[in-house]
């Protein structure tokens, strides 16, 4: 009797996951379960765990998208689980904030049917999987109170200087003081609107895709905005320095 061959792979990248690539998904599954078991004699299941914490059980596919998807019944995880009686086994896993947000694994008789799969699987799992600039919630928070200080810091020096301009002494010029907080304000801005409107981690289908796309279109017209404050605000800075210069403001 020939010894099982398993293969895992851990992931902590982020993924959008809509119908579309989970079907494309469960059928390279399948076929390679039809490879190597007689009669398609496998099962399927799938667990969705949501977030009220509930997890319910399903053996066909097409009832994973008949969920709302939304509310307290939003997809937190969900794992797809194809395995014959004897040997062959395929999981693949999706689960929102985890550090282990992809998780796969594989086992089999053959190991070319194995390593087969596991590309397989790899190549399509590579294409919906994203690399995370802030993996979690300690980082974004850090991220954002470090903005929100320095953009403090240098509210108070503005104020002191208007309020004590004897006492307070600054070497940079005013002008440009506030062009960094302008600066600062709108960095803040586009920072909580990336962690809030491109969220990392998505099932996309059911309540949570229109959900999802509004909250995507509104977050590309604030960064637009942004971008464009930010435009004006350095070439506010440039033409306000001239004019300091040139006419001799607080000289």
């Amino acid at each position: 009797m020939s010894r099982a061959v398993s293969v895992r792979e851990t992931s902590s990248k982020g993924f959008t996951l809509n119908e579309q690539e989970i079907r494309r998904i469960y059928s390279i599954i399948t076929q390679q379960m039809k490879a190597v078991v007689p009669s398609d004699d496998y099962e399927s299941t799938f667990t969705l765990t949501f977030k009220n914490k509930i997890e319910e059980q399903k053996t066909n596919i097409d009832d994973i998208f008949a969920e709302s998807n939304g509310g307290a019944w939003e997809i937190q995880k969900l794992d797809i689980k194809v395995h014959y009686k004897y040997d062959e086994e395929i999981r693949l896993k999706f689960e929102k904030n985890s550090s282990s947000s992809i998780y796969y694994s594989i086992e089999g008789k053959d190991r070319n049917w194995v390593f087969l799969t596991k590309s397989y699987l790899d190549e399509r799992i590579k294409s919906i999987a994203k690399q995370l600039f802030f993996r979690d919630d300690f980082i974004s928070l850090s991220v954002i109170s470090t903005l929100v200080l320095t953009y403090i810091g240098t509210l108070v020096l503005i104020i002191g200087k208007l309020i004590f301009p004897s006492h307070v002494d600054i070497s940079i010029p005013f002008g440009d003081l506030i062009v960094i907080l302008l600066l600062l304000l709108f960095l803040g801005i586009a920072a909580l609107t990336y962690f809030i409107c491109f969220t990392p981690y998505n099932f996309s289908w059911g309540d949570y895709k229109q959900a999802y796309e509004k909250r995507q279109a509104g977050g590309k017209f604030i960064l637009i905005g942004v971008l464009l404050a930010v435009i004006l605000s350095i070439i506010g800075g440039i033409v306000a320095n001239y004019l300091t210069i040139r006419i001799g403001v607080g000289h």
